[in-house]
């Protein structure tokens, strides 16, 4: 299984993209690996994703002369052939970006997804008039999630409560966030847990609705999905290509088309104290005994 449909990109880039630089120079006509994190498509089939990112696949190839071969895979999986050299290029979610620093210096941000605000947000919600004041007073309790809960939504909770969610709560699968937030107004459970990014285009399409909840607890910002690379094996050639054509995949149709449809916009330069947030968020969350 795998994270949301709003992830990819912001979740492809809530990721991973692999890419071993040997392979693109001229004189080696063996193709690039291009292998996509599983964490940024949490809930859904791996070969479905395969198949509905092959347009996007398409575009980065042609833009870059490359031919890649895209697959999805685990951090685990990336992670033996990313610090031999064997892959150098990974899209992944902020959260597994910070990791991975700590294990390896030579990994670097290329560049960060483009999202909307509050996309790696969590946010329990109750009704108004709930007594619950925080996560606490929820243990046991029905607790509506969407089909397709953000791995970091998961990672972060299950920090902070010290157990996993199917531990902590009662879930109820509820397909979209419009669906899990109607299901505390109408009674059906007693929380929600959606994105910061979730509530507000709720709040925009059914403000009076809206008006009925209330956020009982709210996680950090975490940071976006990252394209991360290797320093030490990089072919500097190789890596602008791919950054120019990844910057430029939301100005054609179907690229936009790929991003919107795991709610990305696109991929923008590294912003200002990135790195410095990243390091913070590793020592806050650091990586438990898992893949």
């Amino acid at each position: 299984m795998l994270t949301t449909r709003r992830n990819w990109l912001q979740a492809i880039l809530a990721s991973g993209i692999l890419v071993p630089w040997s392979s693109i120079r001229a004189a080696s006509h063996e193709p690039v690996k291009v292998a996509l994190l599983e964490s940024v498509f949490a809930g859904q089939d791996r070969d479905k994703v395969v198949e509905q990112i092959k347009p996007f696949a398409e575009i980065i190839q042609k833009d870059t002369k490359t031919d890649a071969v895209f697959d999805v895979v685990t951090l685990s999986q990336v992670e033996s052939e990313f610090k031999t050299g064997k892959i150098q290029l990974v899209i992944l979610t902020g959260l597994e970006y910070a990791w991975l620093q700590v294990a390896y210096p030579e990994a670097k941000a290329l560049l960060v997804a483009s999202i909307d605000e509050g996309s790696t947000r969590t946010v329990v919600v109750t009704k108004e008039s709930d007594t619950a004041k925080d996560l606490k007073d929820l243990s046991g309790a029905k607790v509506a999630i969407p089909d397709r809960i953000p791995f970091v939504s998961q990672y972060y909770l299950q920090a902070t409560l010290g157990q996993p969610l199917d531990k902590a709560f009662q879930q109820k699968k509820s397909g979209n966030v419009d669906e899990t937030l109607e299901e505390v107004l109408d009674g059906n459970a007693r929380a929600a847990i959606v994105t910061g990014a979730g509530m507000e285009v709720f709040k925009e399409r059914k403000p009076g609705r809206f008006k009925k909840l209330k956020a009982i607890h709210t996680s950090m910002d975490f940071p976006p999905a990252t394209v991360m690379y290797n320093e030490k094996h990089a072919d500097k050639d190789a890596l602008a290509k791919f950054k120019d054509a990844l910057l430029k995949s939301n100005e054609k149709p179907e690229g936009a088309r790929v991003l919107t449809l795991y709610k990305l916009k696109g991929f923008e330069e590294v912003p200002a104290g990135f790195e410095q947030k990243v390091k913070e968020v590793a020592k806050a969350y650091p990586r438990k005994s898992q893949g």
